[in-house]
């Protein structure tokens, strides 16, 4: 769905219906892992959209209204639970479905950021199957359409 000008030309909206329901939001890792990741969702037919983490993240949850958050923490005390928090705050009811990959695998902590503020912790994935099995139970499990 695009806006049309003066002259009713339409002009192509990043952040229409369509665009919105089929963009994952991923937020920090390392440059390769983001690059691999986003290739990945990319690749499997969703829009991705790689931010920093803080104000950009947040800016982008609450103005570019993604279909899913990733977000790739490095280790059990990563700033990033905090862009999170703030984002849930933010949005509220509106928040997405946020997704925390993890390298490290405790259950005591995995349990612990569930109950923080996302909504699942799953392992970083180095395979396309699981990756889109993923993306395939939050997001086409909400009958939002792929690009």
């Amino acid at each position: 769905m695009g806006r049309a000008t003066a002259m009713t030309v339409p002009i192509f909206d990043p952040f229409d219906a369509v665009a919105e329901a089929s963009t994952v939001m991923l937020v920090g890792a390392d440059t390769p892992y983001r690059k691999l990741l986003t290739a990945l969702v990319e690749y499997i037919g969703f829009v991705p959209y790689a931010v920093e983490p803080g104000r950009e993240a947040v800016g982008f949850a609450r103005d570019g209204c993604p279909a899913l958050i990733l977000m790739a923490l490095n280790d059990a005390e990563d700033p990033l639970i905090d862009t999170a928090t703030v984002i849930r705050a933010h949005l509220r009811e509106r928040t997405p479905p946020i997704v925390a990959l993890v390298d490290f695998a405790h259950p005591k902590r995995r349990a612990a950021l569930e109950r923080h503020c996302f909504d699942m912790v799953e392992p970083k994935f180095f395979d396309i199957a699981s990756l889109e099995d993923l993306l395939d139970g939050l997001i086409c499990a909400s009958d939002l359409p792929r690009h």
